[in-house]
């Protein structure tokens, strides 16, 4: 499944903003550090930051938009899909959803505030919320459980390479034999 959702993002990011092997492994990168420091999960950074490539058409643009978003969230208590999902619409001109979200910017507002308006209020009302989650028991354990998935991901890996190459020499022997 991992697998399958960086290809995924791998495939936004050639197609939204041409993105080379290096930039898409940047990103990824980036993904997997996010997700040792706060405890967020790489499955919901993916889809968070592909969404927000597609509405910005940027992956610095996103990058920025993500690491707000990932603030809104934990100091707002609205899931990191939720936030992600208003901050892209936002970004594509509708601020209705930003609204909805209850933090603390009013539909009157928003209409008249441009993006980066809008994304720098949030950064002042939530700067550093996700640090200071991160930084409770609760974060600390979501971070350790994050790098030990990431940590079983990597040796699963090389253990379904090592028996697929064990498998193949097998099978090259039984032809052999026959």
């Amino acid at each position: 499944a991992d697998e399958a959702a960086q290809a995924k993002l791998a495939v936004t990011l050639q197609n939204v903003t041409g993105a080379t092997d290096a930039q898409i492994a940047a990103v990824e990168n980036q993904i997997l550090q996010t997700s040792l420091l706060t405890g967020i999960t790489d499955d919901e950074l993916r889809p968070s930051f592909e969404r927000l490539v597609r509405a910005t058409q940027d992956s610095d643009a996103a990058l920025k938009l993500q690491s707000v978003a990932i603030d809104v969230a934990a100091g707002s208590g609205k899931s990191l899909e939720a936030v992600t999902n208003a901050m892209a619409k936002a970004a594509e001109g509708n601020t209705a959803s930003l609204a909805k979200l209850g933090i603390g910017l009013t539909s009157a507002e928003l209409k008249t505030m441009s993006m980066e308006e809008i994304t720098a209020k949030l950064a002042d009302t939530f700067g550093g919320q996700a640090a200071a989650k991160a930084d409770t028991f609760a974060g600390k354990m979501a971070i350790l459980k994050n790098a030990f998935d990431e940590g079983k991901e990597t040796v699963g890996s090389f253990v379904l390479d090592a028996f697929g190459w064990w498998k193949r020499w097998i099978d090259q022997c039984f032809q052999n034999i026959h």
